[in-house]
């Protein structure tokens, strides 16, 4: 006899009982439930993902404050430095006064020297007179 080569494949069908099926279906409806399934390491794969997006909310809220917090303070830097702008030009004029009088103060020293080195020359190398 001779094998003749089928084209066509060749399935086998298994006869399934009725109560098997609705197990089966059942299964399924709970994988789409719940895709970790019911065991132990599910659960706790599950409750650690619960953890995180908790923690996630949490971090995602705390940026959220943050940001709010840094607007407002920028609103009230900019508020401030409106307000404190006549004060520092204040001390600016402050400070250029300043330096005139600095300016001043080291002008009357070096005549007040050049006064005590003439008298030095007239009155002598050795004599010399206290400044009043």
């Amino acid at each position: 006899m001779v094998d003749i080569p089928n084209d066509e494949p060749s399935e086998d069908y298994d006869i399934v009982p009725h109560k098997r099926l609705i197990e089966l279906q059942k299964q399924v409806e709970d994988l789409k439930k719940n895709p970790y399934g019911s065991t132990d390491s599910g659960k706790k794969m599950m409750e650690t993902m619960t953890n995180l997006t908790t923690s996630i909310d949490g971090l995602l809220t705390l940026f959220k404050d943050a940001a709010q917090e840094m607007r407002v303070e920028e609103h009230d830097v900019g508020i401030l430095s409106k307000n404190m702008r006549p004060l520092m030009e204040k001390l600016d004029e402050l400070i250029e006064q300043n330096k005139k009088i600095a300016r001043g103060i080291i002008a009357i020293a070096d005549m007040v020297k050049e006064h005590g080195e003439r008298l030095d020359q007239l009155s002598g190398p050795g004599q010399r007179r206290p400044l009043p």
